[in-house]
């Protein structure tokens, strides 16, 4: 009996053995692989955001540009429009009629008085012309228009630049006028104001 009890205890004994060595058996498993991959995600990511970044700081500068820019030409624009409305008018040259003029006037008006039933339909009106010789050849005229009922005061005068085309054809060109109360430059020319302003010879 007790030889039949030894073998049934060898044989739990190798049994025991058996489950010990199978519950401390393990398995090994390589990461390198994944831990790459979340490496390279990681630096993905990272350089993204540095992308995104300056992405960012490049439109605040070209925003930041453009409205200097805007302010500028504005600024700059308002300065000129300024300046242009600042700018003093053409100084023209006035003088009195001298009395040669106002004499031979007075004398061609009382010679072209037209009197009798024709007296209502003609206009009668006197135009003097002023020359003034430029340093290239051609003459700034200024005319003046009398009515015969007032010698002392022309009521319309005008000045224009008169030269000579290829053709050898005068032509003119307007510079200014006066009407007795107001100026007017008839040409925007930096070079043809100057000739106005220095050889028209208005009667004020």
């Amino acid at each position: 009996m007790s030889e039949e009890k030894s073998g049934a205890g060898e044989a739990t004994g190798a049994d025991k053995t058996e489950e010990s060595r199978i519950g401390f058996s393990y398995v090994s498993h390589n990461f390198d692989s994944m831990n790459r991959a979340i490496d390279n995600q990681i630096q993905k990511q990272e350089l993204m955001s540095v992308i995104y970044r300056t992405q960012r700081y490049e439109k605040s500068t070209r925003t930041v540009f453009y409205v200097v820019a805007s302010v500028a030409i504005i600024a700059l624009t308002a300065t000129l429009i300024w300046w242009l409305m600042r700018s003093p008018p053409p100084a023209y040259l006035t003088r009195p009629i001298a009395t040669e003029s106002r004499q031979a006037l007075q004398s061609l008006s009382s010679t072209e008085t037209v009197s009798g039933a024709d007296a209502p339909f003609i206009n009668t009106s006197f135009t003097v012309f002023h020359r003034n010789m430029t340093p290239t050849g051609d003459s700034v005229v200024t005319g003046k228009t009398y009515a015969p009922e007032n010698l002392n005061q022309p009521y319309e005068q005008y000045c224009y630049l008169e030269t000579a085309t290829d053709q050898g054809a005068l032509s003119g060109i307007p510079l200014a006028s006066y009407d007795g109360d107001r100026f007017t430059q008839e040409n925007t020319d930096a070079q043809m104001i100057t000739l106005a302003e220095r050889y028209c010879r208005f009667t004020r």
